[in-house]
């Protein structure tokens, strides 16, 4: 029997990603009929009648995908990049598909990171750092402030530029804080990427996720970068595909290539009846996406009316995502605990904010049905009760 002492790796260190442990503790109190609320981080959508035969077309065929991705796929995901951008995306040299946005990432680090390379990440932000030093790379954070309604510091992320920096990572809109980046922000970003020779990886998984008025510009709509930049985008979020694990890469043709490789290395290649399910979504995704970013921007707008009442918790009203990064410091508690006060107690899922670098949040989703957020709200008003006369 191998014990866990016998176990030396340079990924011992490694820990396990937020969401999962919580996903696994909500899930265990639901086996055990607790009453915790369905709050979903992404739309949710029935599938159309045609889509059962079409279901079993695709498994009677029982095919393999080329490991770059069915050409169908990538087609139709560089004319949605076009239609978006209006930028060029030849569908064979610059488009790969990967088993969801974290695998797009993961190849990515491995493929551009040397040990010791760093990169540079605006902090609060989703769970990078694993990925990152799983590939032998050292992130990087740059502290924004919520005062600042987590506002970009150019100065610091230029002071924080050294030899070994090799990318930088851009997320947006920003999972847990919803901020949605400018136009400024891009042509910074840009400028500093070209004045140091920098890769910028965009994690854009929530790019149909915006709100009021507000809309995804993409870093490859600057000309100066296009060559240096990592476009990243996720089926489960952008098309309401959680289950399917489908996400995909644009680079430029060498870049795209060096992630075929590791791809291949990694898994040979993605799933063919999950890229078939993307096909068919992606071509009726007017009707199949209708309303959902509607329902979010509704759904952060209940939330938000209580929240400006309230006497304890506080946020910075998100942009995009389907998140709120609930302000916490009020309490006497530490994020973790009040993390599990509100699951035991008034059933309500969230994230700590420690494991987005914030020890004063936890990141609540807010999808679902408006009853089911109302419900959410109410809890949260007993939630504050507690917390408030502890």
């Amino acid at each position: 029997m191998i014990l866990e002492n016998d176990i030396i790796s340079s990924k011992s260190f490694i820990e396990r990603v937020g969401s999962r442990i919580m996903y696994e503790k909500g899930a265990k109190l639901k086996n055990d009929n607790c009453d915790v609320i369905n709050l979903l981080p992404y739309p949710k959508r029935d599938f159309p009648d045609d889509f059962f035969d079409y279901s079993k077309e695709m498994i009677i065929k029982q095919n393999n995908a080329p490991s770059d991705g069915i050409p169908e796929l990538r087609e139709e995901l560089s004319k949605l990049v076009f239609s978006e951008t209006g930028i060029k995306i030849n569908s064979e040299d610059n488009v790969l598909i990967t088993n969801g946005g974290m695998h797009g990432l993961t190849i990515t680090f491995k493929s551009i990171l040397d040990p010791g390379d760093e990169v540079l990440i605006f902090a609060p932000c989703y769970f990078f750092e694993g990925i990152i030093r799983l590939a032998g790379g050292v992130p990087v954070y740059i502290d924004l402030n919520e005062s600042d309604e987590y506002a970009y510091d150019f100065k610091r992320l230029e002071s924080a530029v050294t030899k070994n920096t090799k990318a930088i990572l851009l997320n947006s809109p920003t999972n847990p804080t919803g901020y949605v980046v400018t136009q400024n922000d891009i042509d910074q970003i840009s400028r500093i990427a070209d004045k140091y020779g920098l890769f910028i990886i965009s994690d854009e998984s929530y790019d149909k996720m915006i709100y009021d008025g507000y809309r995804n510009i993409s870093i490859l709509e600057n000309e100066i970068v296009r060559d240096r930049v990592i476009l990243i985008r996720s089926f489960t979020k952008s098309f309401a595909l959680p289950g399917w694990r489908i996400g995909f890469v644009i680079a430029q043709k060498s870049m795209k290539s060096l992630l075929q490789k590791i791809l291949e290395w990694d898994v040979l290649y993605c799933n063919y009846f999950s890229q078939q399910i993307a096909l068919k979504v992606i071509k009726i995704s007017e009707h199949w996406l209708k309303g959902s970013c509607e329902e979010f921007q509704r759904n952060r707008d209940i939330i938000f009316n209580y929240l400006s009442e309230s006497k304890i918790f506080s946020a910075v009203k998100p942009k995009g995502n389907p998140f709120v990064f609930l302000n916490i410091s009020k309490t006497p508690y530490s994020c973790e605990e009040v993390s599990q006060i509100l699951l035991t107690k008034y059933g309500i899922p969230s994230v700590p904010g420690k494991f987005h670098r914030s020890d004063k949040h936890v990141r609540i989703a807010f999808g679902g049905d408006e009853d089911l957020i109302r419900e959410c709200v109410n809890r949260l008003k007993m939630a504050e009760k507690y917390l408030k006369n502890r």
